[in-house]
């Protein structure tokens, strides 16, 4: 792993990683118990680390035009952070979890800082965005740092229990098993001030890697004054778990 991330590796056991079995999902909602058989991870090593890759276009306002983007993620499932390095023909993003905390920082071209947040807001956010993006590293589902419940036999709620306040998700499962769609509130920054918006990860499609059927396509959107704004698609093309590729 590189140097840059060895803060978010620290300490982490790769070399006595437990079994997910049936006796680990027992206690969880019946459509997240139906969505961890469909991934395939039981009976696979649990996961503890993530290394990805990610293509997709993004785009700033709801009227901009697209632009390519190309993304790394590093992701330490226990101690529950992550650090997205992000980068387009003229601007480089670092977007993070670390230690409880949130941050988004925004270079042109790599050198001139245009957008430095961090606070209260992006703690939720960036919380919250582990949070959802856990459907990537499916034995995460069950762990205790983790509040489930129940709405109906294709709805569950989790929330994230740390130090941020206001971490909570609504998963809405396919009868097949998969996650379809999740919706939050979460802060969204627009000119420096943050405001609390629906939040909508949609549009999934599914593919195994090291064995292991998670989504790699998604589209992600605020929805405000009755309107959808899509703001990023994005198509996962490498995940590496626990260090192997």
């Amino acid at each position: 792993m590189e140097n840059q991330f060895s803060p978010l590796y620290y300490d982490v056991d790769l070399d006595n990683l437990s079994i997910v079995n049936e006796s680990d999902i027992v206690n969880l909602p019946y459509p997240v118990q139906t969505y961890l058989r469909y991934t395939g991870i039981i009976g696979k090593k649990e996961i503890k680390t993530v290394e990805l890759k990610q293509k997709g276009v993004f785009r700033q306002k709801i009227d901009s035009k697209w632009i390519s983007m190309t993304a790394e993620q590093y992701i330490n499932v226990d101690a529950m952070g992550f650090i997205w390095k992000a980068k387009t023909s003229i601007v480089r993003v670092l977007d993070q979890f670390v230690d409880g905390h949130g941050r988004l920082k925004i270079k042109l071209f790599g050198l001139f800082k245009i957008g430095d947040f961090q606070g209260a807001e992006a703690d939720q956010g960036e919380a919250l965005r582990f949070l959802t993006e856990s459907i990537w590293f499916p034995s995460t589902l069950t762990k205790k740092y983790l509040e489930w419940t129940e709405v109906d036999s294709h709805t569950a709620d989790v929330t994230l229990l740390c130090n941020t306040p206001n971490v909570t998700a609504r998963f809405y499962f396919r009868k097949s098993g998969e996650v379809e769609k999740i919706t939050a509130k979460r802060y969204m920054e627009d000119d420096g001030k943050f405001t609390l918006n629906d939040w909508v990860i949609s549009n999934m499609e599914y593919k195994s890697f090291s064995g292991v059927l998670i989504p790699y396509k998604a589209h992600v959107s605020w929805e405000f004054n009755n309107l959808t704004f899509c703001y990023y698609k994005l198509e996962m093309t490498e995940v590496s778990f626990n260090g192997c590729h």
